[in-house]
């Protein structure tokens, strides 16, 4: 049973069209807009015909089963620190990943090449992934972040989405919402969620956040929005204006197709 079916049904012919097509399309997908513009109504119509699906939850705004299926972390520190600390030199990431059974060599041996603030950061994001794993269940399809407190919420939602890449394989979609959150590794999740047969459907309020890379390799939907976004997407044409935005309004862009102009039913 898909709860969002509902959402879909109840759009018209063009919209339905436009889905289908977004969701063949090898390109990821970005959602922007601002609070109350549409984006959530939207992205539950394109799930109401996605069969394998993840979503991560910050606000409550997604319906589930009364059936849970709870899934465990598994060992997925490797990505994890990607996500969360994408500054990390290549080397030194490697290294901890070499000595992962045994960690604390792996710091000894990084504290001889590396600032020891930084060594012991890394100590820290292995001790806070190593609680995750003890103690945090997350629930298929839906992933209610907002039973998380606030301030571990990217954290969880990290390593979530590291379980995913690293442990399933299988082709899906996953709506990460408040994207704005990942904006350092933006680029790095879009390049592996490719790799491992992952349609991410990215939703923000904040497109400044977005990395270069990621804005300009998606598909991208444009609902009610500041005037700047214009010039982050480089679009000169008079005609538009995203704050003229109605709610449920947004404007499709495709590379190589012409803008569109659509709105989902609410």
């Amino acid at each position: 049973m898909n709860l969002f079916r509902p959402y879909f049904d109840i759009q018209s012919w063009k919209l339905k069209k436009l889905i289908a097509e977004l969701l063949t399309d090898e390109r990821h997908i970005l959602i922007i807009g601002q609070t109350a513009s549409g984006k959530t109504t939207f992205t539950k119509a394109l799930l109401g015909i996605c069969t394998n699906f993840l979503v991560l939850d910050f606000n409550d705004e997604y319906e589930v089963l009364p059936i849970k299926i709870e899934q465990k972390i598994r060992d997925c520190f490797g990505i994890y620190l990607r996500l969360l600390e994408p500054s990390i030199p290549q080397e030194m990431l490697s290294l901890l990943l070499k000595y992962e059974e045994n960690y604390d060599e792996a710091l000894l041996q990084a504290s001889a090449l590396y600032d020891l603030k930084v060594v012991n950061a890394l100590r820290l994001r292995r001790n806070s992934f190593n609680r995750i794993r003890e103690n945090f269940r997350y629930e298929i399809p839906v992933v209610k972040l907002n039973k998380v407190d606030i301030d571990t919420r990217i954290p969880y939602a990290a390593a979530v989405i590291a379980d995913r890449l690293a442990f399933n394989r299988e082709p899906e979609a996953i709506i990460i919402e408040e994207a704005q959150c990942f904006r350092d590794s933006l680029s790095f999740l879009a390049e592996e969620g490719r790799k491992r047969f992952k349609k991410l459907i990215f939703v923000t309020n904040n497109p400044s956040s977005i990395p270069e890379g990621v804005l300009y390799n998606s598909n991208v939907l444009v609902f009610r929005s500041l005037p700047v976004i214009k010039f982050k997407l480089g679009i000169l044409e008079r005609w538009f204006r995203p704050e003229k935005l109605r709610q449920g309004e947004f404007y499709c862009i495709i590379p190589g197709e012409k803008i569109r102009k659509y709105r989902v039913r609410l």
